[in-house]
């Protein structure tokens, strides 16, 4: 208990850089939008994760916030369309009822979500979640309103206020819920025109004593609280 009990690190050989823009994305040296990092794919945790937000926390530079999320489907619907997916033998009918600029909702088994941003999710009466990566809404006649969305998401967010020092700032967030021990460090530079990222680091602090069996697992001991 208090001690450091793992460490997930993920190392790019080559950084994972972004020009740094504003909401338009045009460059400026007080942009907090890094649109080249958005969209990218990451394996963590044995899981592949899409970037759907990459953020500055402020125009002075060096900090960042990564939202990633996951699913057991990902897929895209034009605005008014109806599709049925099977997650684990359960049928989910998904319909895109509404598109606009930034939000857009949506209809799952008859039931609807609430109004979403791009990088929100919603959890719906039967458990499954919904999120959404991204909004496209072309604001002309025979425009294109369609939203890319994962069904049985799961919503992780990486923060750090500095990136040049490898202290640990901020826990780790999955599906809105920080999680109590793992922190997260985020290394890179960043010079107001060129984001880079070389490291992300999750570091996992135990908040009590943990038995592991032989052949067991951390995940699975009953004092865990939040296996996530």
């Amino acid at each position: 208990s208090g001690e450091e009990i793992g460490r997930y690190l993920l190392e790019f050989t080559t950084a994972l850089e972004s020009d740094v823009d504003d909401s338009a994305g045009a460059a400026t040296t007080t942009g907090l939008y890094l649109t080249d990092i958005e969209d990218t794919e990451l394996n963590m945790f044995g899981k592949s994760y899409t970037v759907v937000q990459a953020r500055r926390t402020s125009a002075t530079g060096n900090n960042i916030k990564l939202v990633l999320m996951g699913g057991a489907v990902k897929d895209t619907l034009l605005e008014g369309a109806t599709k049925t997916y099977d997650i684990g033998g359960t049928p989910y009918e998904v319909t895109l009822d509404f598109v606009d600029a930034d939000s857009t909702k949506l209809t799952i088994n008859g039931e609807g979500t609430r109004d979403m941003l791009d990088g929100e999710t919603d959890k719906m009466s039967d458990g499954i979640t919904v999120g959404i990566s991204e909004i496209l809404y072309q604001a002309y006649a025979g425009g294109v309103h369609s939203v890319s969305f994962f069904l049985g998401a799961q919503k992780m967010e990486l923060k750090d206020t500095d990136i040049t020092d490898v202290d640990q700032s901020n826990g780790l967030k999955i599906d809105d819920e920080t999680i109590d021990g793992a922190f997260v460090v985020i290394e890179g530079t960043d010079d107001n025109s060129t984001y880079k990222i070389n490291r992300i680091h999750i570091n996992m602090t135990a908040d009590a004593d943990y038995f592991v069996p032989a052949g067991g697992k951390l995940s699975e001991n009953p004092e865990l609280d939040e296996p996530q």
